[in-house]
Order: C-alpha cells, then structure tokens, then sequence
C-alpha cells in the first residue's frame, strides 16, 4: 500500500503539502446555470441565464496567519444585505463578480470590494481592532475571515460564499461558450471538486481546466487513465444527469477553470460576436490537451534526468574515473620525478592550470639555473642563454624581460618600479595598458595546462559524460522551444514558462559536472596516479618540522635544499617549508627574504592590476479560449 501511495501522483503531492505552512485540504464550487429575470442597475434581463457560484475552502494552516481569504481578479461587488437588482454596478460593460453570502463558523467574515471599501459580517466584537486590520492589510476584491484576536493559531478553518458572476462569453448564433477561472494564483488544494448544475440542459460540453496529479496532468486526458490507473490521476469526471461532476487536485498557482460551451442561449454577461465557437472551443482544447500531455512528457523526462544525471555520472566514475590501487608513503623525503618541471608539477598534478605559485617557483627555478638572479627588490637578468626553456619558462622569462628597465647595461626587473608603472597608467586612465599588462600576467599566473592533461589523463569518461549532457540538453531545449513557439503562435499566450525553471535547473547541474577537473571522470595513465600521490606525499614532508628536523642540513646539501625549496613554492608550500628551515636554523642564504618579497610583490602586482582593470572598465560601463482564457482568476491563501 505504501507503494502504491509513493508512486501515484497524488501520493506525491501529499507529501510536498509538507513544506507549506497553509493549504487547502478541500475547496467545493458548485455552480448553477439557471434561467432568471432580473434587473442590475436598471437594466432588465428577461429570461436569461444566470451563472451563480457557490464556494467553500477549507484551510489547514500550520504556521499563525492572520487572514485567511480569496480574492478575484475581475472587480468585487457587495451585494448581501439588499435585493441583488438594488445594488449598483456601475458600468456593465464591464466584467464583475457579485458577492451574495458570506459566512463562517472559524472567524468573522469581511469583504473588500473594488473601491476599497470593506464590510464586517456577523460578529460586531473588536470592531475597532479588525477594522484597522482589514483597512490596512486586506486587498481589493478579497472576501475571507479574520480571527477575533486578529491570528489563526495552528488548525483547520474554513469560510463559504456566494457570487453571481457578470463575465464576457461568446456567441456566433449557434452556441454559447463561457470560460470561469476559479483560481490561478493560490496556496495548494489537495482536493478540489467542482459541481456545475444545468438545470435547463442547455450545456453541450463541459472542459474542465484541473490538474490531476502532483505532475499536473490535463485532466481531460487522464479520463481514460482516471478509469486505468485511479491512483495515479486521482481525478474524477463524470456527469450524472445534468449535473457534471469534477474532482482533482491543484499544485500551487496551477488553474482551476471551467469551460462550458452551450447551446444557443441569452447569457447574464457581455456578448461578444465570434464564428464557429463550437469549432473553436473543441479545436483550441485538443490542441491545448496535446501540448498539456507533451508538456508532462517534459516534466516527466526533466525530473527522471534530474535523478538520473547524478546517477549516471557516478557509474561514468566508477568505469572511466576510479584510480588503480597504489601503496604511497604518507610522507615522501625525495623528488618523487626530477624531470618534472616546477610549473607542471604546479599546473597538473596540483591543479589544472598554473597559479602565482607556478610563476615564482619558475623563476626561482631560472635563478637556480643562472639565468637571473633574485633579492628583495626584484630580479636582474645575468643571461640569455634560453635554448633550453621550455614554453612556459620562456613565457616567464619574457614577462620580466619586458617589463624590466636598463641599469647600467644589466636588465633588471625591479618590483616597486613595476608596482608604479600600474599606479601610473590606472590614475591615467590607460585602460588599454593596464589590459595588456593583465593579458600578460595571466599567460603565465593563469597558464592552462588542457594540452598536457590530455598526454596524462584518459579523458574517455569526460567525452562520455559530454556527450550525454549535450544530447540530454539540446533535446530538453528543442522540445522547451517548440512548445514556447506552439504555445505562443496558436495560443496567444506562454502556457509553459514554469518548465524553464526546471530545466535551467538540470542545465545548470550538467554544466557544474562538466565544470569538474578532468581526472575526476578520467584516469591517470600508466603509473601517473602514483605519482600524484608521490607529489602529495612530498609536499607534506616539505611542511613537516619533525621530518625535515630528521632529515638534517649536513646530509642533504645546500644544491639539494634549493631545488626542494622550487618544488615546495610549486607545491604551494614555499612559506612553510622556509619557515621550518628558520626554526631549524638551517637558514638558504638569499632565500628567505627574497622569496617573502618576490611572492608577496608579485601577488600585490597581480591583484592590483586586476583591480585596476576591474575598476576601469566598471566606469566605462553603462476573455478567451483555454485554459488561460477565462474571466475571474484569482484564488485562495493566507497572510
């Protein structure tokens, strides 16, 4: 039983009532087509039919609210008290809504209509206090109940009105058609069970406009599934006699209307001439139903993907992702690869492309190798002997060589003269300048390194994991697009807007998964792994007191120290392996205040300019058919 309860569609909605603090356990409308004479606001209407509504909600509200009410979209008249033909309704040229009763047993009623004006029914107690709040806090054409110590506690309350209703509807001579939109903006219903009384018999189809489940099915397609599988539409329709029987559900802000197409009869309300609205009414539905099922289909297929995609993205892990077994040492006191360049360990086996971190641990690597020479100030070119950089080392190089100045026939890069020179050009305004400056950094602060990963990782699960988000997206958007398009032509209005939400929701999910690194949903090739955790095991005997207090300055070697210190900036441990060398005493002569001052120089440049840049380029910134068609709209809720 439980089952059947999770999987319906109804079962589903109850257990979503779970996170709103008021709903509406049950709403009836009764409605009563009859012939009358009457006459409103001195115009007689001799045998003609009247549309007359009937109401009852009854609230659940599990959080204090201090009104509960329903409220129209069309204007609000009061007409209890007095004969319905000695009230005043203005111009009937106009659409309105007549409220005949009003009562409860939970609160006191009030009603305010169109012009503000507001009325107490029954309970005289309070009256200053209710006053104020129905004056200030209720809306124009809203009917509801208010509690006398102006708060409903947790509990069930409920209300029950009346209304004759003064709508456009349709005639071409051979039918009349009336579209009634009982609600379109509300707290949820978890059952809604409308009555439409022809007492004349002078309907001839009745379209109801009702969701069904918690997936909003069309309730005119779920008649037949309604007769298959009662559990999964939880919806009624049927017609006893002349009288027609609805029942449903409604998710929040979903419509609940009625579309009744009669025979050719006088109607309380505006004429209005149409052709063929027999014709129009069955052909508008139709097409309306189909796109009503397509967009299920949608719903379905977006909340399936949903589930699916992290789903799917774990099994693509667990085939293409998941990493060889390998035996590393917590704590590693050698270079696990000296072929390794300082800027790849940093841009591959850290991360996915390089940081500060990779640049000054390159040219402290250049240094190391007597290219340039680093102090506290910045850094001297002593040789251009560069056949053996690489791309990147070359591109480091290049940046200190541009932007070094001449003293005394030795190029020399120098940090606070930089540091100016970005001052100058953003109190300038040189954007342009400031642009290639930043353009240059980020060659080689922010240097991708896609090409390499591709040599080191099996990128198999990523092309696997690219391909099913691309074909699921486009073919979720194709369909979003072709019924925005359909909709929009042949309806006149956008019926599915509300899926956008969802499948920007699962768009947004395939593009945080194919924003992850490459290794996660790809493998390391050969013993590559191993050495990713070799370099993570080496970076944390390079932030070790205790190992590198073990190891001993006399039995490693001032080389060795310095190319420990290069990996260690690479690693993004610079800092704290030279601060264990101070503790240690084991001081590297030059390093220590040069490599404080050329990482903390360098990152200031960097994000100055970045700044700059930001900063600059800131200021330089500078009633119808269907089921949206219907008069009334509205709906029931608290506040």
């Amino acid at each position: 039983m439980a089952l059947v309860i999770l999987v319906s569609g109804t079962g589903f909605f109850d257990i979503s009532l779970m996170f709103y603090d008021l709903y509406i356990s049950s709403y009836y409308c009764e409605i009563d087509i009859s012939k009358t004479n009457l006459t409103l606001s001195g115009t007689p209407f001799n045998d003609i039919f009247s549309l007359k509504i009937e109401e009852e909600y009854k609230f659940v509200v599990k959080d204090s609210k201090k009104m509960l009410f329903r409220f129209w979209k069309v204007p609000l008249f009061c007409a209890m008290n007095s004969e319905i033909e000695k009230s005043n309704f203005s111009y009937l040229g106009d659409e309105f809504v007549a409220l005949l009763s009003l009562e409860s047993d939970s609160g006191i009623p009030y009603v305010k209509d169109s012009g503000g004006r507001f009325y107490i029914v029954g309970d005289r107690g309070y009256l200053y206090q209710i006053s104020s709040a129905i004056s200030s806090i209720a809306n124009n054409n809203e009917v509801g109940i208010i509690s006398r110590d102006l708060y409903f506690d947790k509990g069930e309350y409920s209300f029950r009105s009346s209304y004759l209703v003064y709508f456009v509807y349709r005639n071409d001579g051979h039918n009349s058609h009336v579209n009634i939109k009982l609600a379109d903006e509300h707290s949820p219903y978890k059952k809604v069970t409308i009555v439409i009384k022809d007492n004349e018999g002078v309907i001839e189809e009745v379209y109801p406009h009702l969701s069904t489940s918690f997936f909003s099915i069309p309730l005119v397609i779920s008649r037949w599934l309604s007769e298959v599988f009662p559990n999964l539409t939880g919806s009624t329709f049927r017609k006893e006699g002349n009288t027609y029987l609805i029942e449903g559900i409604s998710p929040k802000d979903k419509i609940i209307g009625i579309e009744i197409l009669m025979k050719n009869v006088p109607i309380l309300g505006i004429k209005k001439r149409d052709n063929n609205v027999a014709i129009i009414t069955k052909v508008v539905n139709i097409f309306e139903d189909l796109l009503q099922l397509l967009r299920v289909i949608v719903d379905y297929l977006v909340v399936f993907l949903v589930i699916f995609l992290p789903i799917g993205a774990f099994i693509v892990y667990t085939k293409y992702g998941r990493e060889k077994f390998a035996v590393v040492p917590k704590y590693l006191s050698f270079l696990p690869n000296r072929d390794r360049k300082p800027w790849m360990v940093n841009g591959v086996f850290m991360r996915e492309s390089t940081d500060i971190n990779a640049f000054v641990a390159t040219l402290w690597d250049i240094e190391r190798r007597g290219l340039v020479s680093i102090d506290e100030g910045g850094i001297t070119i002593k040789s251009r002997k560069i056949e053996d950089l690489d791309e990147y080392e070359l591109r480091v190089f290049n940046f200190i060589t541009k932007y070094s100045s001449k003293e005394a026939e030795v190029k020399r890069f120098d940090f606070n003269g930089f540091k100016s020179l970005v001052d100058e050009y953003y109190r300038n305004s040189q954007i342009s300048e400031l642009q290639l400056i930043k353009e240059d950094f980020d060659s080689v602060v922010s240097y991708s390194a896609s090409d390499l990963m591709r040599e080191f990782v099996d990128r198999s699960g990523e092309m696997v994991l690219f391909k099913i988000c691309k074909i699921t997206v486009i073919g979720i958007s194709v369909m979003f697009l072709m019924l925005y398009i359909l909709s929009k032509v042949f309806l006149g209005y956008i019926y599915f807007a509300d899926l956008f939400w969802k499948i920007l929701g699962f768009v947004a999910m395939s593009i945080v998964l194919l924003l992850q690194p490459s290794h996660l949903f790809g493998r390391w090739k050969g013993e590559l792994y191993k050495e990713k955790l070799e370099w993570e095991a080496f970076a944390r005997f390079l932030s070790s007191f205790t190992k590198i207090k073990e190891m001993g300055f006399d039995r490693v070697g001032m080389d060795v120290w310095k190319e420990w210190f290069v990996y260690a900036v690479a690693l993004g441990v610079g800092g704290k392996f030279v601060e264990n060398l101070m503790n240690l005493g084991l001081e590297i002569p030059v390093v220590s205040s040069a490599y404080y001052s050329s990482l903390e120089s360098l990152t200031d440049i960097y994000n100055t300019t970045s700044s700059h840049v930001s900063s600059l380029s800131s200021q330089s910134g500078g009633g119808g058919y269907g089921g949206s068609g219907g008069s009334g709209g509205g709906g029931a809720g608290g506040r």
